[in-house]
């Protein structure tokens, strides 16, 4: 008898600390390609490829994608865009969103920029994006 009640306080304990605990579902569901620091950015019509780097060097575009679901796009510091060029990190967030697209929402100068990317990775760590859809508020 003694046992049992052991067994059922111990595992009550366990349950209810493990419903305290905090749920990044986009953590967890997101161990993924996209997550690092990406730069050598060639724009296109529809969108842009980038590679991926170890680290954005300085005063050149990139965007770092962490596992929280937080960013940094690096991008013009201002509407001036004759050389040289300023640039600033921009604090956003990332998730996936249905058929995994990928919803980036980035503040910077101009306001609040949100994005729907479709994300193709390609060899040598290169990735394609197709800005579905975007919107400045």
């Amino acid at each position: 008898m003694k046992t049992l009640r052991s067994t059922l306080v111990g595992l009550s304990i366990i349950l209810f600390l493990a419903g305290c605990m905090e749920f990044n579902e986009n953590e967890l569901k997101f161990d993924h390609e996209l997550i690092g620091a990406w730069s050598n950015i060639e724009y296109n019509e529809l969108g842009m490829t980038m590679s991926k780097v170890n680290n954005l060097e300085k005063n050149i575009y990139g965007y770092v994608f962490n596992t929280n679901g937080t960013m940094v796009a690096r991008m013009n510091s201002g509407w001036c865009g004759t050389p040289p060029i300023i640039t600033q990190d921009y604090e956003g967030t990332w998730k996936i969103g249905e058929d995994e697209k990928i919803l980036v929402s980035v503040g910077d100068w101009m306001g609040n920029t949100t994005q729907e990317w479709l994300v193709s990775f390609e060899k040598d760590k290169r990735v394609s994006i197709l800005i579905n859809h975007s919107s400045i508020d």
